[in-house]
């Protein structure tokens, strides 16, 4: 019961801080995520950033951190990763098998004594906004 509790305050929170309006240090910090790709729009990465840490999940070394390993995954330089840029030829090779399974992939995992039930199957596409990624110098 005190868990259902702690889950809907902390809810309760995050939607308020969630609703609240931009300081403005924060603004200035959407401005310079939209400058940095040359317009004034925001795409979903850089308004994720924003909230995650408006909200305190993340900081910005963390931010940097990540987007240290994706520029260093990028060796094409294109601002994507295809899958084969970071998964490994297995786990390809297991997404590809049930995507072509009737059943859409799920299986029953026995490895190791685990009798959990998995997915295998590929999530669904991101939206194209959803695959740019942040902008620089956060």
């Amino acid at each position: 019961f005190a868990n259902i509790l702690v889950e809907r305050t902390l809810s309760r929170q995050t939607q308020e801080k969630l609703n609240e309006d931009l300081t403005s240090a924060e603004a200035a910090f959407l401005k310079h995520l939209a400058e940095a790709d040359g317009g004034e729009a925001v795409n979903i990465a850089e308004y994720t950033e924003l909230q995650l840490l408006r909200l305190g999940m993340v900081d910005r070394e963390t931010l940097r951190q990540i987007r240290a390993q994706f520029r260093k995954l990028d060796t094409s330089g294109s601002g994507q990763l295809q899958m084969r840029d970071f998964l490994h030829e297995h786990h390809l090779e297991a997404l590809d098998d049930s995507a072509k399974k009737p059943d859409g992939g799920r299986e029953i995992a026995q490895s190791a004594g685990d009798n959990k039930e998995q997915e295998t199957a590929a999530p669904p596409a991101a939206p194209p906004a959803a695959q740019e990624t942040a902008a620089e110098g956060v």
